[in-house]
């Protein structure tokens, strides 16, 4: 999980990829991991120092919450792109 973050990819991917529940247990899974990676200073410094131009951690924050906000509108989607391929097909 701390592999997606750090590469800015939403973390439902890393859900989805280990095919994991999707719904509500994925919605706190993911509040898990982005508040795990945001108390490992050493990882946290760093993400800062690649994404955010004055290298703040109130920055760093902000990017992190939006990913974490990405993964979640991602996860409320997944059920729909489900229902559309299934029609699809």
């Amino acid at each position: 999980m701390h592999d997606h973050i750090e590469n800015l990819s939403p973390p439902s991917t890393a859900l989805r990829d280990l095919k994991a529940v999707v719904d509500s247990s994925g919605f706190w899974a993911m509040f898990y991991a982005a508040w795990h990676f945001r108390v490992d200073e050493k990882k946290f410094d760093k993400f800062a120092k690649c994404y955010c131009e004055d290298k703040s951690i109130q920055d760093a924050e902000e990017v992190l919450g939006n990913l974490l906000l990405q993964g979640l509108r991602t996860i409320e989607l997944m059920p729909r792109w489900t229902a559309c391929c299934e029609k699809a097909t």
